[in-house]
């Protein structure tokens, strides 16, 4: 299949023998552990989305972390998990501050090997846009304040990586939210006021490999400010599915956490070619064309 060629192999299945993936129930973590696992020994958690082949843990059970990690060893641990939606994490923040930033003070603590903790453009506050890696983080809402929290803890140690992505979408074989979501109602409301960045999820794994000898904070992004409306919009179209988009202003779409205007992404500290909008969801098209 067309994926294969993009999948990490060479450098990093040299490099890395046993990976440990947080959260490989989620979108991100979905795919991180579909397309690494084909080359390389990896166990992946869950918390409550059970997945056939996954190893639960709860990352806020001190004592379960510890169990975790006594058990398996990596060489490497990547962290996609965690609660992300930012209502989510406005109505219930003990629990959003539990699984986000308690938990990964608890892995730090029994994890002894490198960590890649993939992070949000949420950490500003979206004033300005076009954000680097040098910026000041000035979130607006629960979710960005326990992600910059989260940072944080995971750079006290010096070789650890924070990836920050936003505006994630594709297909993979635990996970295939994304492309759901546009089949799930006849009309799709999307904010037009609000400005981001996407990325097409194999482009995190495409490239994953280069930030393994790398440590500090990075930005992976297609660096292509768009609405959710428009992005949405071309979606559909490219994809050929039924659904009607609109425009709608932000502030009637989300009633609880505030979202920040615009926090589209640059990167000043790698030169990654990464797919844009059109160019990713035309090869998500081939992919599950593929699929069918």
């Amino acid at each position: 299949m067309e994926v294969i060629q993009y999948m990490i192999i060479n450098q990093l299945e040299s490099k890395l023998r046993s990976i440990g993936i947080i959260g490989a129930s989620g979108f991100l973590g979905g795919k991180l552990y579909s397309d690494l696992r084909l080359n390389a020994n990896v166990v992946g958690t869950y918390n409550s989305n059970s997945k056939p082949g996954l190893v639960k843990l709860d990352i806020a059970l001190e004592e379960e972390v510890k169990a975790f990690f006594e058990k398996y060893k990596f060489d490497i641990l990547l962290i996609p998990g965690g609660i992300t939606y930012p209502d989510v994490c406005e109505n219930n923040k003990e629990e959003a501050n539990r699984a986000n930033v308690i938990g990964i003070k608890n892995i730090i603590k029994y994890c002894n090997c490198k960590i890649i903790y993939f992070s949000t453009d949420y950490v500003f506050d979206g004033k300005i846009g076009k954000y680097s890696e040098y910026d000041a983080l000035n979130p607006v809402n629960y979710y960005g304040y326990t992600k910059v929290e989260a940072e944080k803890v995971i750079m006290s140690h010096d070789n650890n990586v924070v990836l920050r992505v936003s505006g994630l979408y594709g297909t993979s074989e635990l996970n295939n939210d994304f492309v759901k979501s546009l089949y799930s109602n006849p009309v799709i409301y999307k904010s037009d006021d609000n400005l981001s960045c996407n990325l097409l999820v194999d482009d995190v794994t495409k490239n994953l490999d280069y930030f393994i000898g790398k440590s500090g904070i990075f930005h992976l992004t297609d660096a292509c400010p768009i609405s959710k409306y428009e992005f949405t919009k071309m979606a559909v179209e490219i994809l050929e599915i039924d659904s009607k988009v609109l425009p709608k202003p932000a502030k009637e779409l989300y009633k609880f956490a505030m979202r920040p205007r615009d926090t589209s992404l640059i990167s000043k500290r790698h030169d990654l070619c990464l797919r844009g909008p059109r160019e990713g969801l035309t090869y998500l098209k081939k992919i599950l064309q593929n699929d069918d």
